[in-house]
Parts: C-alpha cells; structure tokens; sequence
C-alpha cells in the first residue's frame, strides 16, 4: 500500500478521499484503507489515532460488527493502551484466537505480554491478574507466521522476564535474521530491531559470565 511502501501519509490519505471516497462516501474498503492509514500515521502523529478510530466506529455503524472491523478496533486498543477493551475482544476471539492472523496474534501477544511483566504504574492490577496465557499466545503467534521478527522478538523477551537465558537468546538471534530482510522496515520495526540486537548483545556477556 502507498502509505506502507512510501511512509508518505498525507499522499495516501489524499489519494483514498479524491479518489475513492469522493466518488464512492460509505465505499467500505475504501474507509477501512484509511482507518489503516490513520492508524500507521499515529507512529509519528498521536493525533491520527483520533482519525482512525472514527473511521472504523463508522464502518461498525455503517456495515454491523464483523471480524475485519473488530480486529482493527482491537489494534487500536491495544496502541492506546486500553486493557479492559483489549481482554474484552480478546475473549471475543478466544475459540479462535489463530484465526485472527498472524499480524494481529503477535501484536495482541506482545502488548499483553508488556502488561504481565512490565506494568507500568497507572495499570490496573484487576485486569492485569486476567492475563493468564501469554505464553501460549506468544507460541502461537511464532507459530502462525514463522517469517515474523516480531513474534520471535516477544518471544525472546518473555524468556528474558522468566529467566531462560538459551530461550532468549535463540528466539532473539532468529527475530534479528529476519529483521535484516524485513520489509517494509518501518519505524515501529527498527525500534524492536534495534532493542533485539541489544538484548541479544546483553544476553550474550550475560552467558560469558
């Protein structure tokens, strides 16, 4: 897609009103471009996260509550931190948590795995004694998608929080692998390729010892 190959957001976003929702307003897919790109944007301008969310509480309005729509508005709780809504829609798709995709499994499976063991001081400690399966959504998400840096990048660092040096330091020498031909490498993925190459680096001196 334009905003993911060429990070030009105001391009995409002029693109998919001119030439889409000018013609088409309530075209579906259309919107549901644009919620993403809102959604991309909101890396580098919290802002847009605003933007998106309108879009895909819109489509839910406009089309009825489906997998597509609830996914992307659980992705959107999960980057502004809203837990209660996260476990919400994660039990939502508990009977078929690997149906969901890969993208969305790592994403879900890092973010709460953030919240098991690095809570920050505002979280709620009700909601965070629910989560109870971190493991077996991190294992999933390497699970569903094996080219996925990301996965083994949570993965590694669940066994850094647990103490399991050989896990960590395998799973953090795959995820950098893959991130060395990743693509597209967007801001959000160097940040985890730079940490998992200090991780792995603090592992290793860590192991010499």
């Amino acid at each position: 897609m334009l905003s993911t190959d060429l990070r030009n957001y105001e391009k995409a976003e002029t693109v998919l009103r001119r030439r889409v929702l000018d013609h088409h307003v309530n075209d579906k897919d259309g919107m549901l471009a644009l919620g993403d790109v809102y959604m991309d944007w909101a890396d580098e301008d919290p802002d847009k996260y605003g933007d998106a969310v309108k879009i895909y509480s819109r489509l839910i309005e406009l089309y009825g509550e489906n997998d597509t729509f609830l996914l992307r508005m659980m992705r959107y709780f999960i980057r502004t931190d809203n837990l209660a809504e996260v476990l919400n829609l994660k039990d939502h798709f508990s009977s078929r948590i690997t149906k969901i995709g890969a993208a969305n499994l790592t994403e879900l499976s890092g973010y709460l795995l953030e919240k098991r063991y690095n809570p920050q001081p505002l979280d709620s400690e009700k909601l965070r004694a629910k989560i109870d399966d971190v493991r077996m959504l991190l294992e999933k998400a390497v699970q569903t998608d094996k080219t996925m840096p990301e996965a083994y990048y949570n993965l590694g660092r669940f066994f850094i929080y647990n103490n399991k040096q050989d896990g960590a330091i395998e799973n953090l020498t795959e995820a950098i692998k893959l991130f060395e031909t990743a693509a597209p490498m967007t801001a959000r993925r160097t940040v985890r390729y730079v940490d998992a190459m200090r991780l792995l680096g603090e592992q290793l001196v860590e192991q010499k010892k």
